[in-house]
C-alpha cells in the first residue's frame, strides 16, 4: 500500500544507480504518486517506472526524450484491465508533462484515474501551452475534477480537443465547463458524452455558445 510506496519513493530520492522500478500490482494511490514526484526531482538515473498498470517512460513524459504523442489509454478488455493506470501513475504523469514543451497529444482514456490526477492535470493546463489534445475519457474523475478542469480550460489557449466522456460528471461540472467554453477561444472539440448532465448544463451551454465561435463539435 501507500506506506510501502512512500517509503520506496524516499529510497528513490537517494538512489543514483536504479534505472527501472516496477511496483505494479500493489495497492498504491495518490500518496505514493505525490511522494514519487518529490523523489524524482532529485533523481536523474531512473528511466522507467511502473506504479500500477503500464510502465511510464519518464524521459518521454518530461520531454527529455521529445515525442509529440503519448498514448497510455486502455480499452478495458479482459486482457488489458490489469494494465490500467491508477492515481499513483496519474499524479506522476501530470507532474512530468507539466513542463513538457514537445508533447501535443496525451491520451489517458480508459484508466482508473480519479480526483487527484484530474486536479493535477487541471494545474498542468494552466501552465502548459503546447498540449493541444487531451483524452481523459472513461476514468473516475467526478465533479471535483470537472470544476477544476473547467477553471483551467477557461484560461487555456492551446487545447483544441478535450474528451471528458464517461467520468461521472453531473450538472456541477457541466455548468462550470459551459462557463469555461464561453471564455475559451481555442477549443474546437469537447466530448462530455456518457455523463449525468441535465437541463441545467444544457441551458448553460446554450448561453456559452452565444459568445463562442471556435467550438465545432
Amino acid at each position: 500500500g501507500d506506506t510501502s510506496g512512500t517509503a520506496l519513493a524516499k529510497a528513490v530520492a537517494s538512489n543514483s544507480c536504479l534505472t527501472s522500478l516496477d511496483l505494479g500490482g500493489n495497492q498504491l494511490g495518490a500518496a505514493t504518486g505525490k511522494a514519487m514526484v518529490e523523489a524524482l526531482k532529485g533523481n536523474t538515473s531512473l528511466a522507467t517506472i511502473a506504479l500500477d498498470g503500464a510502465s511510464l517512460s519518464l524521459q518521454q513524459l518530461s520531454g527529455a526524450e521529445p515525442v509529440t504523442e503519448i498514448n497510455l489509454s486502455n480499452d478495458g478488455s479482459y486482457d488489458t484491465r490489469d494494465k490500467r493506470l491508477g492515481e499513483a501513475s496519474g499524479v506522476v504523469t501530470a507532474h512530468l508533462v507539466s513542463g513538457n514543451r514537445s508533447l501535443t497529444s496525451l491520451d489517458l482514456g480508459g484508466n482508473q484515474l480519479g480526483a487527484a490526477t484530474g486536479t493535477a492535470l487541471a494545474e498542468v493546463l494552466k501552465v502548459n501551452n503546447s498540449l493541444t489534445s487531451l483524452d481523459l475519457s472513461g476514468n473516475k474523475l467526478g465533479d471535483t475534477t470537472g470544476t477544476a478542469l473547467a477553471k483551467a480550460v477557461a484560461s487555456n489557449r492551446s487545447l483544441t480537443s478535450l474528451n471528458l466522456s464517461n467520468n461521472s460528471f453531473g450538472d456541477t461540472s457541466g455548468t462550470a465547463l459551459a462557463k469555461a467554453v464561453a471564455s475559451n477561444r481555442s477549443l474546437t472539440s469537447l466530448d462530455l458524452g456518457g455523463n449525468q448532465l441535465g437541463a441545467a448544463t444544457g441551458k448553460a451551454m446554450v448561453e456559452a455558445l452565444k459568445g463562442n465561435t471556435s467550438l465545432a463539435t
